[in-house]
């Protein structure tokens, strides 16, 4: 299908049909209980496979940044609301007590969480791109080529100051722990790690 000609295309891709690719991690063939949760959990999944393909198929680091940080702000906002949902489904607004002291609401899942309520409610999460390169699970056989290696940003008490107290997911003290990992671990990384954690938090939800 060709695009008119007043319409700008970055070069010839072919888009994977999302409404058959399988799942990897939201995969129960019964939900759980918290079955819209599961449904909103599941949406996240796919906004993670939507932001990988994109790193298969758009690997210059100035081309699509847009399109890029747009499917990045996607996934979060999908994270987010899937324990947004959780909470009125299964914990009747107790969310942040019961959710606390387990060990898959780590720097990671609450830094996630930080970066979604600073795009919703203070500025823009502008990702960077690293000299590193990525993986992506679209890779086949022997095929190589670079895949642009994209970080999130790093946080600072100050950016934590920015949100009301209950969107600080993170606590100042723990930013240090934030950057680190963001600076030696991928976007599409950390994303994977936040939906393997959020997919054990519904399945565990009382």
């Amino acid at each position: 299908m060709s695009l008119p000609s007043n319409v700008p295309r970055y070069d010839s891709v072919d888009l994977i049909d999302f409404d058959h690719l399988e799942a990897r991690f939201v995969v129960s063939a019964t939900p759980p209980v918290a079955a819209a949760a599961w449904t909103k959990l599941a949406e996240t999944e796919r906004r993670l496979d939507h932001f990988d393909w994109a790193l298969h198929v758009v690997r210059e680091p100035r081309r699509l940044e847009r399109f890029i940080r747009d499917l990045a702000t996607a996934f979060l906002m999908s994270f987010e609301a899937t324990l947004q949902i959780l909470t009125t489904e299964r914990l009747h607004g107790g969310l942040d007590r019961w959710i606390e002291g387990r060990a898959e609401y780590d720097v990671v899942c609450r830094g996630l969480r930080t970066l979604r309520n600073l795009e919703a409610h203070v500025q823009p999460v502008e990702l960077t791109a690293s000299s590193l390169t990525d993986s992506s699970r679209f890779v086949a056989g022997i095929e190589s080529g670079r895949r642009t290696f994209w970080l999130f940003p790093t946080l600072t008490p100050t950016d934590l100051d920015r949100l009301m107290p209950h969107g600080r997911k993170l606590r100042a003290e723990e930013c240090d722990a934030w950057n680190a990992t963001v600076a030696s671990h991928s976007a599409r990384d950390l994303m994977t790690r936040g939906l393997r954690s959020l997919v054990s938090i519904v399945l565990d939800s009382p």
